[in-house]
């Protein structure tokens, strides 16, 4: 079984994402991974742990692909995120 998320695909009020070619895209890598055992990454990255340690918060993920970035310039300390 496989799933295809889609919150960044649509509209944050509509749960019907407009760009259904892509949506439709997502949930062939599903079936072609499942189907035919192709290795692809299917999602991007899932919560899989929360430290704390010195103030500081680490959050950690799983399948980050080719790795996450942040890209303020806050040099590397994280305000915020969804």
């Amino acid at each position: 079984m496989a799933m295809a998320t889609t919150i960044d695909v649509g509209k944050a009020k509509n749960i019907h994402p407009e760009n259904k070619i892509e949506v439709g895209y997502r949930l062939f890598l599903a079936a072609k991974k499942i189907t035919y055992g192709k290795e692809l990454v299917l999602t991007g990255p899932t919560f899989k742990e929360l430290q704390v340690q010195k103030g500081k918060t680490i959050v950690s993920f799983s399948h980050p692909g080719s790795g996450l970035m942040e890209k303020s310039a806050n040099y590397g300390l994280v305000k915020g995120f969804q």
